[in-house]
């Protein structure tokens, strides 16, 4: 990707941690993230789509910004953000467009998952055919510069 293809799009988030082993455990147990060492207090993460990183050179600070990460099964991901040790400090709930969730990891930052789906539909897998999906509502999940779809766009 050239450089004007990113500008002024999120690139990376970073993360507070207070044991970077205990979080990448964590993260790697509950949505499959792939890290990156770099020294004892610093590894980054890959999560198939966003970069980021976690730190022990700052401290935790509650009440930042919220982030939100997509999941197609939000009961099975609850499961296994308390399965890893994590725990959940919103209980699902619905908005227009889903339900979701809110949980801290085990350094203390808060984030959520939402889905699209309902508690009650089958779950839709990644190999069902894409063409016949809903558009998706919520928060737009697009790859790294790509324009935004009409469908994912509020209104």
């Amino acid at each position: 990707m050239t450089e004007p293809d990113h500008d002024r799009q999120i690139d990376y988030v970073e993360f507070a941690a207070i044991d970077i082993a205990g979080t990448k455990r964590f993260y790697t147990a509950v949505f499959g993230w792939r890290f990156e060492d770099y020294g004892p207090d610093y590894t980054s993460f890959q999560d198939g789509r966003l970069a980021g990183g976690f730190t022990r050179d700052q401290p935790v600070r509650p009440g930042g910004p919220l982030v939100v990460i997509y999941g197609r099964d939000l009961e099975a991901l609850e499961t296994k953000v308390r399965q890893a040790g994590g725990s959940i400090v919103r209980e699902p709930f619905s908005f227009p467009g889903g339900r979701r969730f809110h949980f801290r990891d085990p350094s203390g930052n808060e984030l959520a998952v939402w889905s699209d789906h309902r508690a009650d539909a089958p779950v839709r897998h990644a190999s069902a055919d894409a063409r016949t999906a809903p558009p998706r509502r919520g928060p737009a999940v697009l790859p790294t510069g790509a324009p935004p779809r009409p469908e994912d766009r509020a209104g």
